[in-house]
């Protein structure tokens, strides 16, 4: 396997959504965050090219230390940026299955990780863990055009795994919240 994996926007969005979840973080405030992790993406749109500076780490840096120290006093808004920097971030660090800009430009070159375990089932059972990190030369070129995939069959199926428990237990507290209104209707 090389370094040609893309993620896909679906997971960019799903896997901070589901951490803010865990972390108990209510649902719109989530889905919200969660919409931020698509923006590294916007470089097609504003800059004519995929995986660019908005796909830095430095970047990400450099924008987070004047945000954070706006809103250093007042602990609700610092969390929320922590937490939007942190969707940001996690695109960034899901987009490494292929060629991608993370140091850029104090170092200008794009990283790609490659990571398997591979088991050959034999007498006695073989396991081979491969773990590189590669990296080539950052060139930032124009596109003429993008095909690309919202999501995939594979994509769909993970996140409907992970998102299923969420949604159960959203539906839950709506049926309790529904039960709890109107037996308070019925009694007034």
């Amino acid at each position: 396997m090389g370094c040609s994996i893309l993620a896909e926007p679906l997971m960019h969005f799903v896997v901070p959504f589901i951490v803010f979840i865990m972390l108990g973080m209510k649902f719109k405030k989530s889905f919200f965050l969660s919409l931020l992790a698509l923006t590294p993406d916007f470089d097609v749109l504003l800059l004519n090219v995929h995986r660019s500076i908005s796909h830095s780490l430095v970047l990400l840096f450099l924008l987070a230390v004047p945000l954070l120290g706006l809103t250093w006093k007042n602990r609700g808004r610092r969390n929320i940026v922590f937490m939007a920097l942190l969707a940001v971030a996690s695109h960034i660090i899901l987009d490494l299955t292929s060629y991608t800009p993370i140091l850029y430009p104090i170092i200008k070159d794009s990283y790609c990780i490659i990571a398997d375990l591979v088991v050959h089932f034999s007498s006695p059972p073989n396991f081979t863990f491969i773990l590189k990190v590669l990296s080539e030369p950052t060139v930032f070129t124009p596109i003429k055009s993008l095909d690309a995939e919202l999501f995939t069959g594979e994509g769909l199926i993970i996140a409907l795994v992970l998102l299923a428990p969420v949604f159960v237990q959203n539906w839950k507290n709506i049926l309790i919240d529904y039960s709890k209104k109107s037996i308070k209707n019925q009694r007034t």
